[in-house]
């Protein structure tokens, strides 16, 4: 009798131990677009298979691409080439999240967000948004303390200036936002303190941080911003997620840190504004 007893607590306990797990990685993703350039896209591109490993399910995504500025949004706006291809999508009414970067106040502006959020308006009323702020450029170059500042001093300005309004704007309407390219400043401080041994330099090789000069990325700089992406866009608790990421630095606690800094400047701008 001791021993069916066990064995029906035992299974229970494999029963309930699933069904936590299940809950824990099953999140429901949406259709996203996602229009950019060169620090943007390659995140969106790698996005999907962590989406996939973190279990959000019917994650679908569609990208339209153009380099530096010609990718923020008041450029993609101006090129009717691009604007097309972007609103052929829209006009689908199939888009349930908008994802867009920042290059510079003169093409990322509030109007510029707003006209691209007011045309998926007319196409899907639910349509939910994204702002991804990415790293600043010459990050191989550019001295760490200064960088890191910068970053953060971009991160609080944009978020006070745009993010705040454009919510206060469409109050029925998600509009997600982080700053991943904090991403990269990360790297660059841990590398320069000898903290990231698999990678040999900053810049050039494909074990380093940056392909070239201009800073684009290379896997490891990818591959964290894209699980950055994980909370901002799906809410993934990040400890969770069975994340396939094969590099000694551990990618899971530096993500934690830069949503940690997130958390930090919202609270931060909600308590100036109270």
């Amino acid at each position: 009798m001791k021993k069916i007893t066990s064995l029906l607590l035992l299974v229970l306990l494999l029963q309930t131990s699933s069904a936590f797990s299940a809950e824990a990685k099953t999140a429901k993703g949406v259709h996203c677009l996602f229009i950019g350039h060169s620090f943007f896209i390659p995140v969106a591109r790698r996005f999907p298979e962590f989406a996939k490993q973190a279990g959000v399910t019917e994650h679908t995504q569609q990208g339209v691409f153009s380099g530096g500025k010609s990718g923020a949004p008041g450029s993609l706006w101006a090129n009717e080439k691009k604007k097309a291809e972007i609103l052929a999508f829209l006009k689908t009414g199939k888009v349930e999240l908008l994802g867009m970067t920042y290059y510079n106040e003169d093409n990322s502006s509030i109007e510029d967000y707003k006209t691209w959020i007011d045309e998926a308006l007319k196409h899907n009323p639910k349509t939910e948004f994204f702002i991804g702020l990415p790293w600043g450029t010459n990050g191989a170059g550019r001295e760490v303390d200064e960088y890191v500042a910068a970053g953060n001093k971009f991160h609080e300005t944009v978020y006070a200036i745009t993010i705040v309004k454009l919510r206060k704007m469409y109050p029925n309407n998600k509009i997600r936002f982080t700053y991943y390219g904090q991403a990269s400043s990360e790297l660059k401080k841990r590398f320069e303190s000898g903290k990231l041994p698999e990678l040999k330099q900053l810049m050039g090789t494909k074990d380093a941080i940056y392909r070239d000069r201009l800073g684009h990325a290379n896997a490891m700089l990818l591959d964290l911003a894209a699980v950055v992406w994980l909370s901002a866009l799906y809410e993934v608790d990040i400890d969770k997620a069975e994340l396939k990421l094969d590099y000694q630095a551990d990618l899971k606690a530096i993500a934690k840190e830069i949503l940690a800094n997130e958390k930090r400047v919202q609270e931060a701008s909600a308590a100036s504004t109270r």
